[in-house]
């Protein structure tokens, strides 16, 4: 089956992980601001590898992402880049060198978000194992406990 993406996109954007902003990869990217792609939603976490390194996502490397906005941009897709805060490895000063940065690598859009426990994830158990307050964050195991 094959799907013609240049006549059925009707959604201005998506989400994509920082493996795609690769050179190698210009291609998809030209056909993916063809199909109408005006911006993408990219996960960064953090710009400490060590926050990165938390997530488990390999593909993350801060010093790599001054070059994949640039490499979005070369095709006129804008970036929504996300940051949590409230890893181990962070403490408060995080918050003024993170917004610099964004700004710093022409970042269009930043999301930036609080390091949240999910109800059944990994995070949630180690909360958990952890005592509800012990690691001195925002969000408490209790918050969850009161949707649930």
């Amino acid at each position: 089956m094959t799907v013609d993406l240049l006549s059925t996109s009707s959604s201005p954007g998506s989400q994509a992980s920082l493996d795609i902003a690769r050179p190698e990869n210009g291609d998809l990217l030209e056909l993916a601001a063809e199909s109408g792609c005006r911006f993408l939603f990219v996960g960064f976490e953090s710009i400490n590898q060590s926050s990165t390194d938390e997530t488990g996502k390999r593909v993350n490397k801060p010093d790599m992402y001054a070059e994949a906005v640039k490499l979005f941009h070369k095709y006129g897709i804008a970036v929504l880049g996300a940051f949590v805060f409230g890893f181990d490895s962070e403490g408060r000063n995080i918050f003024k060198p993170t917004v610099e940065f964004a700004q710093r690598i022409r970042l269009d859009v930043a999301q930036l978000t609080v390091l949240t426990p999910l109800p059944g994830t990994p995070l949630m158990g180690e909360f958990k194992g952890e005592g509800k307050n012990s690691r001195g964050k925002l969000v408490t195991v209790r918050f969850w406990n009161r949707c649930l």
